[in-house]
């Protein structure tokens, strides 16, 4: 059976009286497909991975896993992390695969990469892709590569989305944070 799919629908977020962190947040992660998430320091990456994992709660709208609220499923809904900040991210990802997850969160490490580093660190994830719903937060410009679709946050919201090639060719929003400096090369 295909891993189940992931929907964003008009997610809101917040905390007490503080402004939301997160806007009307619209997007879906087909089943069997590797989503980037990317956007400037701050735009709500994080907060996007902790929704999917069920750590926070949407103050409206809602985050869906095969149809169903996200914040309903039991903490093991076959959802894994791999926060991928250490020395080895290749061992972190193969940590949270070792569960099997049909869905797959991956923050990728910011920290640099040697070129064979950074070649492993693809090779990884393009094999954890296999057969799952992935979630990607990325840095890295040739990781970005890899995905079937992007999403680009800025200030809480979608700014814009689409694949590699058409928002490179844009040079909108996606342009601007590739030229900030923002994304590995």
């Amino acid at each position: 059976p295909l891993p189940p799919a992931a929907r964003f629908e008009a997610v809101t977020l917040g905390y007490g009286p503080c402004p939301d962190v997160l806007r009307a947040v619209d997007f879906a992660i087909p089943a069997e497909r590797l989503l980037g998430l990317t956007g400037h320091a701050g735009a709500g990456r994080r907060r996007c991975a902790r929704l999917l994992l069920g750590e926070h709660r949407a103050r409206s709208g809602m985050v869906r896993l095969d149809g169903a609220d996200v914040a309903d499923l039991p903490p093991d809904a076959r959802v894994a992390h791999a926060r991928c900040d250490a020395a080895a991210p290749g061992e972190v990802l193969s940590r949270a695969l070792r569960r099997d997850p049909a869905v797959l969160v991956v923050e990728e490490p910011q920290a640099y990469l040697s070129a064979a580093d950074e070649r492993a660190w693809r090779d990884a994830v393009d094999a954890a892709r296999r057969g799952r719903t992935v979630l990607l937060i990325a840095h890295r410009l040739a990781t970005l590569g890899l995905c079937d679709w992007i999403v680009v946050l800025e200030q809480g919201r979608v700014a814009e989305e689409g694949p590699h090639g058409r928002l490179v060719a844009w040079n909108d929003r996606y342009g601007r944070v590739i030229a900030a400096g923002e994304l590995r090369r």
